[in-house]
């Protein structure tokens, strides 16, 4: 018996505080159990004999990056002055983070209250035991710190080698080797290969998730536990096919980031995308892909093509506006913007709802039989109808979007100016447009010429 412990101490009750980091240390690591929760025997050798135990944090670390309901519950009745001694069987269960375990130190200093593990008994009001305890949180902090460097630098050279695996996305699976192959299911493939399909004909993301949502199609997804389940698509599933590089059949590992932060005194996760070249592991032709390295790049530039800003042109949408996106003022260097005029009722009364619902419905209809009477074309009449431009180009079932793509073919950007001395800027412009157009189709050639995008002067 340690003459730390007084009277009143043993007046009040004693907490075990029992904790494990991972829900793979609690299944397997039983004996760390078995020994935390022998404390008792401790503590009523000590004598006390009101012993609660907290064992609420099983699975939460105590690097602090994450809530512990037992460990505030704890420190919530040591503050009320009930708590005469809390132990555990290291004091590293307590907190592995200066904040925490500082907090818990000073709480105890104020009420009196002891801490014990296996070893000792400490009284926080006493200086020498106070340094020790300070001293024991930062070696407890520092080798967790250590402990988490050596295994991300384990991991960074497995990952370096290909070999780091974690799971296979929708559409592989993991060999007992770390390699990734083709899932075997039919259904799976064509599923995830419909998706690059679809986006080279359509050109965006949401537009494949239209026609997805429209189709009435499924994806394939792979849960947190490994488990693949189909599910109706959505925007963010579509998005990682598209730009995930495992498609291309390329193995890449450590393409995101992860930081803390605190608000309000909480932890905060979250992550962000890095620069390819700060990617811990990208190695071309690891693995069988539904796509070629190249096609991905591609897919790649036309996604960031998509996203409307500064230097992007944004996704080419419905509208008659065929320069929108690409025109950009001389002077200030911003791009114009386009914003269509006229009035929209916001409000039907439900005759006239009805109404457009029968006039959609007979559109599609109309749609369907148009379709069924098509003659898929052949290879020849395909590749005559790149030299057959301008009949693409006039014809009234050529869907304005088309145009827009075709457009943004032959010119990159359009930078215009104001130049008082002429009257007919825009009629120019279009002149000079329609002559390219025009030169083009004569040569019979459009998309190879297209690979230069040319830049046009608005006004020269």
């Amino acid at each position: 018996m340690t003459d730390k412990i007084k009277a009143h101490h043993l007046e009040r009750k004693a907490i075990l505080y029992v904790r494990q980091s991972s829900t793979y240390q609690v299944s397997n690591n039983l004996e760390s159990q078995k020994l935390q929760y022998a404390m008792q025997q401790r503590l009523r050798y000590l004598g006390w004999r009101e012993i609660d135990i907290v064992d609420d944090d099983l699975c939460r670390s105590a690097a602090g990056t994450v809530t512990r309901a037992g460990f505030e519950r704890m420190v919530a009745e040591i503050c009320l002055g009930q708590v005469g001694a809390v132990a555990a069987r290291e004091v590293s269960r307590f907190a592995r983070n200066s904040r925490e375990w500082q907090r818990l130190v000073e709480v105890c200093r104020v009420v009196d209250t002891l801490l014990v593990d296996q070893e000792t008994v400490y009284t926080p009001r006493q200086s020498n035991d106070r340094l020790l305890l300070g001293l024991k949180g930062s070696l407890n902090e520092h080798e967790l710190d250590l402990l988490r460097q050596r295994s991300v630098e384990a991991r960074r050279e497995k990952a370096r080698r290909g070999e780091l695996i974690v799971a296979a996305p929708a559409g592989y699976v993991k060999t007992p080797d770390q390699r990734l192959e083709k899932d075997p299911d039919r259904r799976i493939q064509e599923a995830v290969q419909l998706v690059f399909t679809k986006f080279m004909e359509l050109g965006t993301a949401r537009q494949v998730l239209l026609w997805l949502l429209e189709h009435g199609l499924e994806l394939p997804v792979v849960n947190q536990r490994g488990e693949l389940h189909w599910i109706r698509p959505t925007y963010s599933t579509v998005h990682q096919i598209l730009s995930s590089p495992t498609y291309a059949g390329a193995y890449a590992y450590g393409k995101t980031e992860h930081s803390v932060c605190y608000e309000n005194g909480v932890p905060r996760r979250s992550s962000r995308r890095k620069n390819r070249e700060h990617w811990w592991a990208l190695i071309p032709e690891a693995h069988a892909g539904y796509i070629s390295l190249e096609q991905h790049e591609q897919i790649q530039r036309m996604m960031s093509d998509n996203c409307y800003g500064r230097e992007q042109v944004g996704a080419a949408k419905q509208g008659s506006a065929l320069l929108a996106g690409i025109l950009r003022c001389r002077r200030c260097g911003r791009k114009l913007m386009v914003r269509y005029t006229g009035k929209r009722p916001h409000v039907l009364r439900w005759n006239e709802a009805l109404r457009r619902l029968q006039d959609v419905e007979l559109r599609i209809d109309q749609h369907n039989r148009q379709q069924a009477a098509l003659v898929r074309p052949t290879k020849e009449q395909f590749e005559h109808l790149a030299g057959d431009l301008e009949t693409v180009w006039n014809s009234p079932t050529t869907d304005v979007r088309l145009k827009k793509r075709i457009v943004r073919t032959l010119i990159h950007e359009v930078i215009a100016d104001v130049d008082p001395d002429r009257a007919n800027l825009f009629q120019s412009f279009i002149g000079k447009a329609v002559s390219i157009l025009s030169c083009m189709c004569a040569v019979g050639n459009a998309v190879r010429m297209a690979r230069k995008p040319q830049r046009m002067l608005w006004g020269q």
